[in-house]
């Protein structure tokens, strides 16, 4: 039950909550300098939330889909 708390707060303390597949949120798994729009490819509830990356290219990077740990995910209002 703690594993399951946690995941809880990490989507509640980066405003995931809410947010489901085709929602758009910003990933900062390269860093914070480098912030990239991503695509919801499924609802964040477990500890790696699969995305599609929306503007990477624009740091040199594809275009693709992968998993990104949920606590590097935030949400967008």
């Amino acid at each position: 039950m703690i594993i399951k708390e946690k995941i809880k707060d990490i989507i509640k303390n980066n405003n995931l909550e809410g947010l489901k597949k085709g929602d758009e949120v910003v990933s900062i798994h390269f860093g914070e300098d480098m912030p990239i729009k991503c695509e919801l490819l499924e609802t964040p509830r477990n500890f790696v939330t699969l995305v599609m990356l929306k503007d990477a290219d624009k740091y040199g990077l594809f275009n693709e889909h992968g998993s990104i740990h949920t606590k590097q995910l935030k949400g967008v209002n």
